[in-house]
């Protein structure tokens, strides 16, 4: 792979481990690397391998910021997972979208214009609401958000209109969203309000979308598209601070620098020594 921009960065891990998307859960203690119908589970930052686990068809994960726990979409639909074992505690929750929320103590899943809401580990149903659903997100306090065309609001509230969202994603640690659009702009979101607060172009057509912890950088990823690659935003006005040729995913972790995987391997970079003494 290869890092452009001014932003100094230093590769100081790497492991083997394949992926087309990644993410960082359980109070960043682990990195799940995930494959077309292969999802390996790393302590990090050392790399570890504590478990792996084939799918059949899996092709999307959302984990839970600070618990345990992450959902995964496979062949069935979706399930929720224990980590690091990868075992299942819930499974067959539909094919729908679907989000955990960032203490990993409930989630919710959308099917037949159906949003329900069940409670981990137990799955109890807490909520249906009805109402139109193109995504879902949990805030960082803990609400639920739905994308509906081109707008967020709470369940069954929001307004459709605008480019239609096609990716949505909260930052786990601020009162931060970001929607990735059909005509490929970024809209930020203030959660507390589902406040429009600014727009910007994405600088290629990305797959997958996820925020750092202080939802200060919007993390665009190629995903299994022909051509991978990564941009880091401002969330602010959509500045780029990093760009990074192939490499299929990433994820920003709240110490800085980044978590990165594609068809090479899984890398850790980071801020060089040298400019954070300055």
């Amino acid at each position: 792979f290869e890092i452009g921009t001014d932003e100094p960065l230093t590769l100081t891990g790497a492991t083997p481990v394949t992926g087309s998307f990644c993410a960082l859960g359980d109070h960043e203690r682990v990195a799940l690397i995930g494959r077309y119908g292969a999802l390996s589970c790393l302590a990090w930052p050392s790399f570890n391998l504590l478990h792996e686990r084939r799918p059949p068809g899996l092709d999307k994960l959302i984990p839970a910021a600070g618990r345990n726990a992450a959902l995964v979409h496979a062949d069935g639909g979706w399930r929720a997972l224990v980590l690091p074992s990868l075992g299942d505690i819930i499974y067959e929750l539909g094919e729908g979208h679907a989000s955990i929320r960032h203490d990993g103590q409930q989630m919710a899943v959308a099917e037949g214009g159906v949003i329900r809401e069940l409670s981990l580990p137990d799955g109890e149903i807490l909520n249906d609401i009805v109402g139109p659903v193109d995504g879902l997100a949990y805030s960082s306090d803990g609400h639920l958000l739905t994308a509906a065309g081109g707008e967020i609001g709470r369940p069954g509230c929001a307004v459709e209109h605008g480019s239609e969202i096609a990716a949505l994603a909260t930052a786990s640690a601020a009162e931060v969203g970001a929607s990735l659009h059909d005509d490929g702009h970024v809209s930020v979101w203030a959660t507390d309000g589902c406040e429009l607060v600014g727009t910007f172009p994405a600088p290629f057509v990305a797959e997958l979308m996820s925020l750092s912890p202080d939802g200060t950088k919007i993390v665009l990823s190629s995903g299994d598209a022909d051509e991978p690659r990564i941009a880091v935003l401002s969330a602010t006005d959509g500045a780029l601070i990093q760009w990074i040729e192939g490499a299929r995913a990433a994820a920003a972790p709240s110490t800085g620098g980044y978590l990165i995987t594609g068809d090479w391997g899984t890398a850790k970079i980071e801020l060089s020594i040298a400019e954070d003494m300055t």
